[in-house]
């Protein structure tokens, strides 16, 4: 498994499902946790357009170079987000395979995690 194919096909789920007004596509869905779900809607759009936009994958926060994790800080808030990869869209077991996965981005208050 190429980790640059499983880099750009996180980052190109990222910013899709992110500009989905529904908040799912065709290889995953977007998953709000309450800590980011009771912010001001105005606040959730600068969250979701930071990590849409996130690009500052390095080695110390990107070990195995797959883009699956990243770390924002807005107005001194430490916001998570993390994709997961599923068998299925039913989200019942995970699976090995990152390139065929059902994806699910999950954007969280660190302290949350």
């Amino acid at each position: 498994m190429s980790k640059k194919a499983i880099a750009s096909r996180n980052d190109k789920f990222r910013i899709a499902v992110i500009e989905s007004p529904i908040r799912q596509v065709d290889t995953g869905r977007l998953i709000l946790t309450s800590g980011i779900a009771n912010q001001s809607p105005l606040v959730v759009a600068h969250i979701l357009h930071a990590v849409k936009n996130f690009d500052e994958f390095n080695e110390d926060n990107d070990p195995y170079g797959e883009h699956d994790f990243g770390k924002i800080t807005l107005t001194g808030v430490d916001i998570f987000f993390k994709i997961d990869y599923f068998l299925d869209d039913k989200l019942d077991c995970g699976t090995d395979d990152p390139l065929t996965a059902f994806l699910v981005l999950t954007v969280m208050l660190a302290s949350e995690y």
